[in-house]
């Protein structure tokens, strides 16, 4: 599978004065219904600006408040860098393995800013850690006793208390937490092995499973709200994307569905990629974006599920697309691809390492992760 997983994604930010980062990008791609949209525009001819070694083994930044940006290093390293990248702080959590050796405990999902001022984690041995963004004191842990590959994600309004929501891999349980102690509200059904990460929008927890289904949970009760087939052999082991009410999402047979939660029904099916979709489509009223098992970067009319473009990058290990203003960013084989958002057109392209992490935007900057241990901020004139 290589030094990264395909679903994950890192953060793009824009820098302002002081510690802090302006705009959003709380989980691995931006919005907690992962759309992986931003309204800023990506630079026109993008340059580095800074570079911050960090350790292999990295996961997709996020970024909160003004608490600046997370990311996992050496799956097994919190660690915190200010609006400059320079290092703030770093946590890890020493664990005794059965041989009576310590060693660090391992995350690989991607960490999770909530809008009440916490940041999450999530270990592969399932046990949840509710840390200080500002300097990653512990506030609480939870075990959810399975083990955990999906990042963590968040329900709730600026003006509430919400809950912090895992779901474990092996039976695909969603575990809901309280944010000030980490207590279990409640565990939903166990829906088949789940091992994308899970999209909250519209009062719902949205996954795909191993069954060929969307699965939707109640964020309020954990009772189950929907289940729908996607077809034999669509294993949907990617993240998915909410907007509307509507859910998008490829799956390992290589299409592209949209499917509606209410009535919980396939809207369309669009199978004009090749090769299995593991990665998160971006998705804006306007247009769906997702990237081919093929290599192919496509854009998909949300209303009937018809191709408007597509993008032959001559790659073959895409990763997830977004969307920023007018323009989409997309990752394949270690290079960053700038297209116009309505044609699919190359505007630019910057290869940067054998491998990198997935793009995000915010206010036309750009951050990766590379394969050789580094985060790196690029941007430049509008």
């Amino acid at each position: 599978m290589g030094w990264i997983s395909k679903a994950i994604v890192v953060s793009v930010l824009v820098l302002t004065p002081g510690f802090g980062f302006a705009g959003e990008w709380h989980t691995y791609h931006g919005d907690f219904a992962l759309t992986g949209v931003s309204p800023d525009s990506f630079p026109a001819k993008p340059t580095r600006l800074w570079r911050t070694r960090v350790g292999t083994g990295l996961s997709s930044p996020v970024v909160g408040g003004d608490g600046g940006l997370f990311c996992i290093a050496d799956e097994t390293t919190v660690t915190a860098l200010d609006a400059t990248g320079s290092k703030r702080w770093t946590r890890s959590w020493p664990t005794t393995n059965d041989m009576g050796e310590v060693q660090d405990e391992e995350f690989t999902a991607p960490p999770l800013y909530a809008d009440c001022e916490l940041l999450v984690v999530a270990s592969v041995d399932g046990n949840v850690y509710g840390i200080s963004p500002r300097d990653g004191a512990q506030r609480w842990a939870y075990a959810s006793g399975e083990r955990i590959q999906g990042t963590p994600n968040y329900a709730g309004r600026r003006d509430e208390r919400g809950r912090i929501l895992v779901i474990t891999q092996d039976q695909g349980a969603v575990h809901a937490l309280g944010v000030d102690d980490g207590r279990k509200l409640w565990a939903s059904e166990p829906k088949e092995r789940t091992d994308g990460h899970m999209a909250v929008a519209d009062g719902y927890a949205v996954f795909g499973n191993c069954a060929s289904a969307l699965v939707a949970v109640n964020v309020a009760s954990g009772a189950d709200a929907a289940m729908v087939s996607v077809g034999e052999g669509c294993e949907m082991a990617g993240g998915l994307a909410v907007l509307d009410g509507r859910v998008y999402g490829g799956n390992r047979s290589g299409s592209f569905s949209r499917i509606d939660l209410e009535p919980a029904s396939v809207g369309w099916l669009n199978e004009d990629g090749d090769g299995s979709v593991h990665t998160t489509p971006a998705v804006a009223k306007e247009i769906a974006v997702f990237s081919g098992g093929d290599g192919v970067i496509y854009g998909i009319d949300p209303e009937t599920g018809k191709s408007r473009w597509s993008f032959d990058s001559g790659g073959m290990d895409p990763l997830s697309p977004v969307i920023a203003g007018d323009g989409v960013v997309a990752v394949v084989d270690g290079t960053l691809y700038g297209l116009s958002l309505k044609g699919g057109t190359l505007l630019w392209k910057l290869p940067l390492s054998d491998e990198i992490t997935s793009p995000s935007i915010i206010n036309g900057m750009v951050v990766v992760a590379t394969d050789d241990g580094y985060v790196a901020a690029y941007g430049g004139s509008q």
